[in-house]
């Protein structure tokens, strides 16, 4: 089935070549229409979502392959299911080359020229509701699952808020993000709402149920989470605060590409990690023995420091592109390791140790049996660097760019400008990021 799903897409690719490039932007969507959830038809949409669900089929396909014992029940369902999306994006995108052709055939019929476009879009300077709403909505399910888990003690509703706590996260911190121009008393309230009823409420009701079942370390442990949590809504507020100073163009960039693309990007895979969790619960039929918490666990792990990861470049992407360029490493500093700040020292080492972690955590994906306490602390481990590394970029981020602001005297470059090498200074940071993964 994943087969022909990948055969569907290629033949959805043959149909869009098909059509010239003057008329292929009727299909595909700018970034910025989904930003803002506008100029979409009906039929945009329903594709959208139908390329959504593909996906996620496909996703639980991919981690079911290896599993030694099938449901069949599930697995037709899933399958049918992906079929029937991939089949109804396909025959969107025919519908719409043949429309598109129809139309240019139309205008060279009547003697029009057809000329190619150039009108650029408008910057986006806010997401659109529907984004917070999604949000609000993967939070609340959280929210809802810890309450369940403080009232019946079951260890089920535990075991699926666990699955999701790495993508409401991530979503909630989107959500902050997604309007940074919106300054007005409501939407602030909305704000302290939204991380009230996900953080507060969510472990409180993990401590009531810890505390009536014994755990009282752990819910000790909950209760201070709470003033952590409090510490990164503030920090997340003061980036929302820093990127709505940015200039249209990149703030239009910021939202688009680094909160909507790289936070959905980061989505996708931290879903991946979760079903293999969800395949390794349905081959043992059960979500109480406790045999698949060493997959359960080391998902958790990995999906947190793919959240860390993405919000250190959502971090880096709210300051102007000049603060970008002086703290960006350089590839010639990198792979000659001279000329590297020791502060750039201290990070890289913290990358590779939660790289090497996170090796040995991808290699604990699957395996079933009793909880091996081995797992839990080396994934901490790397949390630990991963969050060390974190902090040091952030401050050093934070002081140069006040260092950049009293400094009045220093010409910036124009955004655009690239250094001599060809290296833009997102290029430069990005695969900085990717090399000390490596």
């Amino acid at each position: 089935m994943i087969s022909v799903y990948l055969l569907l897409w290629w033949f959805t690719k043959i149909v869009q070549g098909s059509v010239r490039s003057e008329w292929r932007k009727y299909l595909n969507l700018l970034t910025e229409k989904i930003a803002r959830m506008r100029g979409i038809s009906l039929r945009r949409g329903l594709a959208g979502f139908l390329t959504l669900v593909t996906g996620v089929c496909g996703i639980f396909l991919f981690t079911r392959m290896s599993a030694d014992e099938m449901d069949w029940t599930t697995i037709s369902v899933v399958s049918l299911t992906g079929l029937v999306a991939s089949l109804g994006v396909a025959v969107s995108e025919v519908y719409s080359s043949l429309k598109a052709q129809s139309r240019r055939s139309g205008l060279s019929e009547s003697g029009q020229i057809v000329e190619r476009a150039t009108e650029l879009e408008e910057p986006v300077e806010e997401c659109s509701w529907f984004f917070v709403g999604v949000s609000f909505l993967i939070t609340s399910m959280f929210t809802v699952l810890c309450v369940c888990y403080g009232v019946t003690l079951e260890d089920k509703y535990w075991t699926l808020a666990g699955l999701i706590f790495s993508v409401t996260i991530l979503s909630f911190v989107m959500a902050v993000l997604c309007k940074p121009k919106r300054m007005d008393a409501g939407y602030k309230r909305f704000l302290y709402f939204h991380f009230f009823t996900f953080a507060v409420v969510g472990e409180i009701a993990i401590t009531v149920g810890d505390f009536r079942s014994g755990f009282i370390f752990k819910g000790w442990f909950a209760i201070l989470n709470i003033p952590l949590w409090s510490l990164a809504f503030w920090l997340v507020l003061k980036l929302r605060a820093s990127a709505a100073k940015l200039p249209p163009q990149e703030l239009s960039d910021f939202l688009c590409h680094t909160v909507l693309v790289k936070g959905t990007a980061a989505m996708g895979t931290i879903l991946f990690f979760s079903f293999e969790t969800v395949s390794c619960l349905i081959s043992q039929n059960s979500l109480i023995n406790g045999q698949c918490n060493n997959t359960s666990y080391a998902a958790m792990f990995l999906s947190l420091y793919l959240v860390f990861l993405t919000g250190l470049s959502i971090v880096s992407k709210t300051v102007p592109k000049s603060v970008q360029r002086e703290t960006a490493w350089e590839l010639s500093s990198i792979a000659s390791l001279k000329g590297l700040k020791w502060w750039q020292q201290i990070q890289g080492g913290f990358m590779t140790i939660t790289a090497l972690i996170s090796l040995y955590l991808l290699s604990v994906l699957g395996v079933e049996g009793n909880v091996n306490s081995s797992v839990f602390n080396v994934g901490a481990l790397g949390g630990v660097s991963i969050g060390f590394a974190a902090v040091i970029n952030t401050t050093t981020l934070i002081r140069t760019r006040n260092e950049h602001q009293r400094n009045t005297t220093t010409v910036e470059l124009p955004p655009t400008q690239r250094s001599a090498r060809g290296y833009s200074a997102g290029d430069i940071e990005e695969n900085a990021t990717t090399l000390a993964l490596v």
